[in-house]
């Protein structure tokens, strides 16, 4: 059940930020926001988000740390997990870029997160920018 109703919102907009947002939402979930934030966006606008990517990094931290091993593939390329009472979930590059294009965006921009130190990474989720196509 989404927790979320954005196609009341009547406006266009330049620039949507979606920060740690991503990282609390089923797949399914996202997919939805994700189109709900396509008719909201500005053909020239862009969106900031930030989430977890489940990557090389990802599996040599936990694999060093022990930390984030309660992240468990529950579908293709997604991750989720419960840290204390809180819900958080991560997806593979590939599976992130499918639900991005299949939503009418383009990923003109991504930074690494710290969240598993990640090295050079500025951020503590990992950060993109998207644009409509």
């Amino acid at each position: 059940m989404n927790n979320y109703n954005l196609s009341e919102i009547n406006e266009s907009f330049d620039l949507i930020f979606a920060i740690s947002t991503f990282t609390h939402l089923l797949r399914k979930d996202a997919t939805d926001y994700l189109k709900s934030i396509r008719n909201l966006i500005k053909p020239n606008g862009c969106i900031y988000i930030t989430c977890f990517i489940i990557d090389e990094y990802f599996y040599r931290f936990s694999n060093e740390t022990g930390k984030h091993t309660n992240l468990i593939q529950k579908e293709d390329g997604c991750f989720y997990g419960y840290e204390k009472q809180d819900f958080f979930c991560g997806y593979t590059p590939s599976i992130f870029d499918e639900m991005v294009s299949s939503c009418g965006f383009k990923i003109v921009s991504y930074e690494i997160g710290n969240w598993a130190k990640k090295p050079g990474s500025r951020t503590y989720q990992d950060t993109f920018v998207l644009i409509p196509y």
